[in-house]
Parts: structure tokens; sequence; C-alpha cells
């Protein structure tokens, strides 16, 4: 696509038609005209976000589709559907450090006898 074809495509959108509960997503008027409706320079700015990111929006538009059949089909995530890295096994190690949770103790900064007992706690950090 080159030209006003692909001007016309960012405009409009890759989901042409798209229905939401009786109201039409991701259109435009039928008489939209990308070069009398839109300024030569917004869509020199918009041609390459369009470029970088609307293999991207497609790819979450069909997850979406999945876990919308997913849920249709009765399978309702009681949470926010997992990401990529969490459903490929991603995790991170913790540092030796952070394992270590005898450091945490609660209240007011300017409380001196606080400040004694962290002290004496003998808890690292």
């Amino acid at each position: 696509m080159h030209g006003m074809n692909e001007e016309k495509a960012m405009a409009t959108g890759s989901s042409v038609g798209a229905e939401l509960r009786g109201f039409q997503v991701n259109t435009v008027p039928a008489d939209f005209n990308a070069e009398h409706d839109v300024a030569p320079a917004f869509l020199e700015f918009l041609k390459p976000l369009h470029q970088k990111f609307a293999a991207r929006r497609d790819e979450l538009v069909a997850d979406r589709a999945i876990v919308l059949a997913d849920s249709h089909a009765g399978n309702k995530p009681v949470h926010r559907y997992p990401g990529p890295a969490v459903r490929n096994g991603w995790h991170i190690e913790l540092p030796e450090w952070c394992r270590d949770q005898r450091n945490q103790m609660t209240g007011p900064a300017d409380d001196a006898e606080l400040v004694v007992k962290m002290l004496n706690s003998g808890a690292p950090g």
C-alpha cells in the first residue's frame, strides 16, 4: 500500500465495520477523505507510527479475540489474562538480599524507640 491508499488505511484502521453492542468501532465516516480532512503534516507524522505499530496492534486484536472466545466458551479468567512472558514460563530470580525479610519494620520515622529497636534487632540492612 502506498500513497493515499496507505494513508486511508491508517485513518480507517484494520477492522472496518467491527461492532460492539451496536456501536461501530475503528471506523470513519463514509464521506471521509484523507486528502481533504487530514492535514498532510499529520499524515506524515502518523505514517511511520502506523508502519511501526500496525502489526503489533493486529496481534493484540487477535489475542483479544482468542480471550473473548475462551470467555464465551465458559473459561472465565479470574485475573488479567497472562501475557506472553507468563504463558511461556518466564520468571525472575530474586537476589539473596531480597529474600531476607527480617529488616521489615514499620512505624513513624521520627520515633526514637523504633529506631533503637531497629538498630538492636540484628536485622541486616
